[in-house]
C-alpha cells in the first residue's frame, strides 16, 4: 500500500508500507531524495537491519538526559546503542561548535568504528583534543598498560592528522559518569 502526502497541490512525501513499519521519502528543495523510516520491533535488531540494508555509516542521536532511577527502570538506551549497533554513533547533547568532543577509545569494536567518522570532523575542531582515561579502583597493571597503549595510538593518529591532544587521567567508580561530568555541555 502506498500513498502521497501533498502540500499545496504538489507531492511532498511518498509513504510506503514496510513489513516492520513505514518508509517516507521526501524531496529536498534541490531534488535530493531523503528517506525516513518508522520501524517497529526490537530496537537494536531493527536498527541493525536498517543499517545493514541501507549501508548507513553514521547514526546521530540526541537522547534526553535521564536520572539514575529512569535508567534503572528503562535501561540505558544510549549505552545499548553504542555497544550493539553496526555503525558509528554521534551523540549530540547540546553544546556549540567550540564545545568539547568526547570520543571513546577503549580498544573495542565500537571505538574502532568511530575513527573514520572523527576524521571527518577533525578539520572543524580548532582546539586540542582531550584524551580521557578513567582509572577505576579495581584497575590492575595489565588494564592500565592497555589503556596507555590505546592513548598512545590515539595521540599518534591525531598527530598524523595535524591535531594536538592532551591526556587526562581521571579516577572514579563509574567511568561513564566521570567522563560525562568532565565533558560539560
Amino acid at each position: 500500500q502506498e500513498g502521497l502526502i501533498a502540500r499545496q497541490g504538489r507531492p511532498m512525501a511518498r509513504l510506503s508500507e514496510l513489513p516492520n513499519g513505514y518508509l517516507f521519502v521526501c524531496q529536498s528543495e534541490d531534488g535530493r531524495r531523503i528517506p525516513f523510516y518508522v520501524c517497529f520491533g526490537h530496537m537494536i535488531e531493527t536498527l541493525n537491519h536498517e543499517i545493514d540494508a541501507q549501508r548507513y555509516d553514521l547514526l546521530i542521536i540526541g537522547p534526553p538526559r535521564r536520572g539514575r532511577l529512569h535508567k534503572i527502570v528503562l535501561g540505558d538506551t544510549t549505552r545499548k546503542l553504542v555497544l550493539d549497533l553496526n555503525t558509528s554513533i554521534l551523540i549530540v547533547r547540546g553544546g556549540r561548535a567550540q564545545s568539547r568532543f568526547v570520543v571513546c577509545a577503549d580498544g573495542s569494536a565500537a571505538a574502532a568504528r568511530q575513527f573514520s567518522m572523527l576524521e571527518c570532523f577533525l578539520p572543524v575542531i580548532a582546539h586540542p583534543l582531550e584524551l580521557v582515561w578513567v582509572r577505576t579502583p579495581d584497575c590492575d597493571a595489565a588494564q592500565a598498560a592497555m589503556a596507555e597503549d590505546q592513548l598512545k595510538k590515539m595521540e599518534k593518529w591525531l598527530a598524523a592528522h595535524g591535531k594536538q591532544s592532551r591526556k587526562l587521567q581521571l579516577q572514579g567508580d563509574r567511568p561513564a559518569e566521570v567522563i560525562a561530568s568532565a565533558a560539560g555541555d
